[in-house]
């Protein structure tokens, strides 16, 4: 058995504490990584549940075009949503888990042609990449936060103005 002096114990103790340091590192490290790619993959679900509810919503009245009459209850009740984001009659956005605030609504638009999807508390870092994807397509009957967007710039600093975004898209 050998027996170690005083610096030789100091050493095993800095060399022990340096490699707890370099283990917290690597753990922080590997958490922001895990962070943003599960932030990137909900921005990713966002984009298609509004895609799907807007194409089931479409399918659903393909004969009259009369949105007059669509709520999200409707939506539930054709089994346009997926079961698995309906709790009770809300539909949770992928954000739920986190933030019951965050939902998804489906009304009536400003003419019978049309209706709305509103999906509520998107944090403010993903609103703009959510909303990034309709622009082309509905850029003069898009609202983050109740302002018209009319461009990205217009969406970005819609976004960023509240910790948790509101993204309107009539159809």
């Amino acid at each position: 058995m050998t027996i170690l002096n005083g610096k030789q114990k100091g050493n095993i103790v800095i060399s022990a504490i340096l490699v707890l340091a370099i283990l917290a590192v690597i753990a922080i490290f590997a958490y922001r990584t895990y962070e943003k790619a599960m932030e990137k993959t909900r921005i990713n679900e966002a984009t298609t549940q509004i895609v799907n509810l807007s194409q089931g919503i479409s399918q659903l009245y393909a004969r009259s075009h009369d949105f007059s009459k669509i709520t999200t209850k409707v939506v539930i009740a054709a089994g346009i949503e997926d079961k698995s984001n309906v709790i009770g009659e809300t539909i949770a956005s992928p954000w739920y888990s986190t933030n019951n605030a965050a939902i998804v609504k489906v009304t009536p638009g400003d003419k019978p042609s049309a209706f709305t999807i509103t999906m509520e508390g998107i944090p403010k870092d993903s609103c703009a990449l959510v909303g990034s994807n309709f622009i082309s397509n509905y850029s003069n009957i898009m609202k983050v936060n109740n302002t018209k967007i009319t461009d990205e710039a217009g969406l970005a600093v819609a976004c960023a103005s509240e910790d948790s975004a509101k993204l309107e898209i009539s159809f």
